[in-house]
């Protein structure tokens, strides 16, 4: 599963994060040598990695890091336009539409397998996430700037691309860069799963609730919230039932006295709680008697054997 991590819910991922930035100083500096690439404490990052930055990180059973990308919208600051636009002829794009790919890792654990299988899968599914996250934001085209290599990859799931600019060597001749404009989007989505025969949705992300809601706000949605997973714990007709009693009891008490109907809201909360909670303790006895019955039975058969 890949995981969208913006600003909103990353801290909930310190500790992939973390394994990021590892593994981006143990690929990009120590095995590659990039010069112009800054680390601090065996973990890579730059200016990039601020702001309205995306990471799109593939967690496997354990929640390691198998593989990740990093996204910067291009109408802010991204490392195409503001350090590697001379790869580029004319202008770097800088639209809504168009977003920054770049610092794509995999884990050495897959790089280094006999087995590259996996590691190949990973990619795949990693690319199949890419698409996935431009048709929710809206994104047409991503930029790179990588090895011409990376886009062979690339092309082998029918993702179409261009390149905005020649090959250039860098860092002295350590390798040659090219930058690319990408399509993404609806399209391009269906045509990578009809490529890498992946059809499941890869991208999972969580959306925290906005940190600025009110406290009467937080206190309806949590108590919301509570109803709604002791509703969870009935069967249907249980909770048809349940409705239509405090259906009933509201009609009643507007007849006996019209002037609480401005409460009925209030007391209707309080019966259907009070209701619920019944009704789930309820429920969890049932379920819980014939358990402690078999556990009685087991012991007392456990303590005869033991006196024979």
């Amino acid at each position: 599963m890949i995981h969208v991590v913006t600003g909103e819910n990353q801290h909930l991922y310190g500790p992939q994060l973390d394994e990021m930035f590892q593994m981006r100083h143990e690929y990009f500096i120590e095995a590659h040598g990039w010069d112009a690439l800054e680390s601090v404490n065996g973990r890579e990052t730059d200016e990039f990695d601020d702001g309205d930055v995306v990471y799109l990180l593939n967690l496997d059973s354990c929640g390691r890091v198998a593989s990740a990308y990093r996204l910067n919208p291009s109408i802010g600051p991204n490392l195409l336009s503001d350090k590697l636009s001379h790869y580029v002829e004319g202008d770097a794009p800088r639209n809504e539409e168009t977003w920054d790919l770049t610092r794509w890792i995999i884990a050495a654990r897959y790089r280094r397998s006999r087995d590259y299988t996996r590691a190949i899968q990973i990619a795949r599914e990693t690319i199949i996430a890419v698409q996935e996250f431009a048709v929710s934001r809206g994104i047409t085209h991503l930029t790179t700037v990588c090895d011409p290599t990376f886009i062979e990859r690339m092309a082998r799931v029918d993702m179409r691309h261009k390149p905005i600019g020649p090959p250039m060597q860098y860092d002295n001749g350590k390798g040659v860069a090219q930058a690319f404009l990408l399509d993404v989007g609806p399209t391009a989505l269906a045509r990578a799963r009809n490529a890498t025969g992946i059809l499941e949705k890869q991208l999972f992300e969580i959306k925290p609730k906005p940190f600025y809601l009110s406290p009467d706000q937080i206190e309806n949605e949590a108590a919301q919230e509570l109803a709604a997973a002791q509703m969870q714990l009935m069967k249907k007709t249980n909770a048809q039932a349940i409705v239509q009693s405090l259906a009933n009891e509201m009609a009643q008490r507007a007849v006996s006295d019209p002037a609480s109907a401005i409460a009925l809201i209030h007391a209707f909360n309080d019966i259907l709680h009070e209701k619920l909670h019944a009704e789930a303790v309820s429920s969890y006895q049932a379920v819980k008697r014939p358990q402690l019955q078999a556990n009685d039975s087991q012991h007392t058969e456990t303590d005869i054997m033991k006196s024979a």
